[in-house]
């Protein structure tokens, strides 16, 4: 019998009606010659220094440094203190009577530093001595899993992965430990905790919410035109700011007096655009903030829901790169989204076209390439789910984006003006001015409407202060427009 030990049961149950282990019993599956358990994430954490038999640390004691690291089942809090989780302890359990019944072990838990340590603290808990094989997948899809199970490698191929996650886990004990109790000895308090992440991150928040309190709001003025041109209405703001309004009010007087704004300049310049890369975690996570508001966690949580659904490919990367062999099936996988409507024209318009190769560099791929879209797609007959709906399609048209064909040539418009960024090189007509700096653009404000405007062009000048970041309005000409 084979052995196979996931990090979640999802994940366990996926990978065992792949391989025919279907029966299921009390904490795992098994059939076809397999045994396919799993553990609720990380089960096992370093021993407190209580086990190590200090039962108080006095000053000379510091730092605590055990001479061999011990793992302890992990713990719940509760009204009477710290206890065993029980499912934890139940399910190593379980885990144990599968290992022993035996003879070869499969990693199969997060293709990753932690998942690897994962598993590594688990068959030193149980004091395992079967070989051990790694299954190291990018997606849970059939394809992916099927090919992974014949690739199989020795899991002493990845002795260094775990020592990394195992060296950051001992570090950051020895400082959380070290630093926690030192503190609590040295305030008397017993309620003090310190770490390598969590302490540098506090004072950050705090650092920042202190500034934000101690902010003293300042008024100045600044001056703003608006002016009307065959219907089109046309706006700018002074670049200089007065900090008292008789200052403001003389600059306005100076302005009004000429009654007319004129394009001082004309500038006309070549801009290149490349292409985004794809996704990362972290690019993904701060996209999702940006757009709708989403936590780290909660876009973290959604990318796991759709990479155990199928849909998505490994979510913890690091990398924005693919392969070049990952690279090869991007054609199909942009062919797919033809099935999927809110991407179906801009798959269609790829179909056979040059691919543009900027987000392939197989010296970048870390543990895992970046972010992309499985051959299995959501059912799109009715409408996605709101966290399909929301989550995926930044994924799949980004896919789409970054390997959109080389850069042409276009003329983009002003500021506001909807535009395509997929490696154009664009060529913008900006109209200059002496003084003042226009306003965004609303979209509805046409690329024709900008070209060979008249000069001059009659305004009305107009004066307002505003309190903080505010603008005091005046009538002047033009300056460069710019995209922010």
């Amino acid at each position: 019998m084979i052995a196979i030990l996931t990090d979640k049961p999802s994940v366990g149950k996926e990978i065992g009606r792949i391989i025919g282990a279907t029966k299921v019993r009390n904490g795992y599956v098994e059939g076809n010659g397999y045994m396919v358990t799993w553990t609720f994430g990380n089960m096992l954490s370093l021993a407190m220094p209580k086990d190590y038999g200090t039962q108080k640390l006095e000053r000379n004691d510091f730092p605590f440094i055990p001479s061999e690291f011990e793992l302890m089942v992990r713990h719940t809090r509760t009204e009477n203190g710290w206890i065993p989780d029980i499912d934890a302890v139940l399910q190593l359990k379980v885990i144990e009577r599968v290992f022993q019944a035996c003879d070869t072990i499969i990693a199969a838990t997060d293709a990753s530093r932690d998942g690897e340590m994962t598993f590594r603290y688990v068959y030193q808990y149980l004091n395992c001595t079967q070989p051990c094989f790694r299954l190291w997948i990018s997606s849970l899809t059939d394809e992916s899993v099927r090919k992974g199970m014949e690739n199989l490698k020795p899991d002493s191929c990845y002795d260094s992965l775990f020592l990394a996650a195992d060296s950051r886990n001992k570090a950051d004990w020895i400082l959380g430990i070290n630093a926690s109790y030192a503190m609590c000895k040295a305030t008397g308090l017993g309620n003090n905790s310190l770490g390598r992440v969590q302490t540098p991150t506090l004072m950050m928040i705090c650092s920042r919410y202190l500034e934000n309190r101690d902010f003293t709001p300042q008024t100045y003025y600044r001056l703003k035109v608006t002016a009307e041109k065959d219907g089109t209405p046309f706006a700018a703001i002074s670049e200089l700011r007065y900090e008292t309004l008789p200052a403001a009010n003389a600059a306005l007087g100076a302005v009004t007096a000429t009654g007319t704004v004129e394009v001082a300049d004309l500038q006309r310049r070549e801009v290149s655009q490349e292409p985004p890369l794809l996704y990362d975690l972290t690019a993904l996570q701060k996209e999702a903030n940006g757009r709708y508001g989403f936590s780290a966690d909660k876009t973290l949580s959604i990318a796991q829901s759709l990479y155990e659904k199928k849909v998505l490919s490994y979510p913890r990367t690091g990398s924005r790169y693919l392969s070049d062999d990952v690279f090869d099936e991007i054609p199909d996988r942009i062919a797919l989204l033809e099935r999927y409507p809110a991407f179906a024209a801009h798959a269609a318009a790829l179909k056979g076209a040059s691919l543009n190769r900027r987000s392939v560099d197989a010296g970048k791929v870390t543990d895992h390439h970046a972010l992309i879209i499985t051959e299995c797609l959501p059912a799109c007959s009715k409408p996605s789910p709101p966290v399909a709906s929301r989550t995926l399609p930044p994924s799949l048209s980004r896919q789409g984006t970054a390997c959109s064909p080389p850069r042409g040539r276009s003329s983009d418009p002003p500021d506001g003006v909807p535009c395509g960024t997929s490696g154009r090189r664009t060529t913008r007509e900006q109209p200059l001015c002496r003084l003042c700096r226009p306003t965004r653009l609303s979209p509805c404000n046409r690329r024709s409407v900008w070209r060979n405007r008249p000069s001059p062009v009659p305004c009305t000048p107009r004066a307002a202060s505003f309190r903080r970041w505010s603008i005091a309005a005046g009538s002047c000409r033009t300056t460069s427009f710019e995209t922010v």
